[in-house]
């Protein structure tokens, strides 16, 4: 089980303990039985592990993205925070 796939499903399971459990439980028995089989897969077709890569760019942009607004909620005024995300981050700007 590789750091990128704990990081897939922690993003996924956004702050779910349950999701993230389940999430890790079937993915590690899903490495386990089924490691040959992926490993031969990703030799022929190299695509698929672009694929893996874009969904890991994805999550963990998202990830990053959540959690500065998360961040930046805790320097403005709740109404700049509840505005969103953009409004946040541009508070955070002007307040330097």
């Amino acid at each position: 089980m590789s750091l990128d796939n704990v990081l897939a499903v922690a993003g996924a399971a956004k702050g779910e303990l349950w999701i993230l459990a389940v999430g890790l439980v079937v993915a590690v028995v899903f490495m386990a039985l089924a490691s040959t089989y992926i490993a031969k897969l990703l030799t022929r077709y190299h695509w698929i592990t672009w694929i893996g890569l874009a969904v890991v760019f994805y999550v963990s942009l998202e990830m990053i993205w959540s959690g500065a607004h998360q961040v930046g909620c805790a320097f403005v005024p709740k109404n700049a925070c509840d505005a969103g995300a953009l409004k946040t981050l541009a508070a955070l700007v002007f307040l330097k």
